[in-house]
C-alpha cells in the first residue's frame, strides 16, 4: 500500500514515503523489498524465540497441567 501511494504521489511530495526504509527514490525497489523481507524475517524469528523461551521456562503449576493454557487458565464463573 505504501509503495503504491508513493508511486501515485508526485516526486516532490513531503511525505511521499512515511518510513525511511521504504524510500524507493533512495534504495530502489530491490533495496526496499530486501529491507521489508529482512524486517519480516526478524519479527518472525523474534516470535519463534519468544515462544521457545515460554516453552523452556518451568511450569510452576505442575507437570499434570502441561497441556493447559498457562497464561490464563479457564475458570468457572464470569469474565476475568
Amino acid at each position: 500500500m505504501t509503495l503504491a501511494r508513493g508511486a501515485l504521489l508526485s516526486p516532490g511530495a513531503p511525505a511521499r514515503y512515511p518510513y525511511p526504509f521504504l524510500d524507493v527514490d533512495t534504495y530502489g525497489y530491490t533495496g526496499v523489498l530486501t529491507q521489508a523481507l529482512a524486517l519480516g524475517l526478524l519479527f518472525a524469528a523474534l516470535g519463534v524465540l519468544i515462544t521457545a523461551v515460554d516453552h523452556l521456562r518451568p511450569n510452576v503449576a505442575g507437570w499434570f497441567q502441561h497441556r493447559r493454557n498457562r497464561i490464563s487458565p479457564p475458570a468457572a464463573g464470569g469474565l476475568k
